[in-house]
């Protein structure tokens, strides 16, 4: 029997949407909506925020990250 990770059988990627200050995240299926939501997050709270794929690495980020790590929120 052959294994085959399910990350190479899922059909549509998934991106990971977060504000760790407000502790707001969402998981979306498209880039696009993703972009709009994590943009939407950061921009209204003057927050940081990220989006990560499925694989965990880390597609955008926008905001002050030196103080998100300062106050121990990433």
């Amino acid at each position: 029997m052959i294994f085959i990770p399910s990350i190479l059988t899922s059909p549509m990627p998934s991106y990971y949407v977060c504000c760790p200050e407000t502790g707001e995240s969402e998981t979306v299926t498209d880039l696009d909506r993703a972009t709009d939501i994590y943009y939407s997050m950061s921009e209204c709270e003057s927050k940081y925020a990220y989006v990560r794929d499925d694989m965990g690495s880390l597609v955008l980020d926008y905001g002050d990250v030196l103080a998100a790590v300062e106050n121990h929120y990433v």
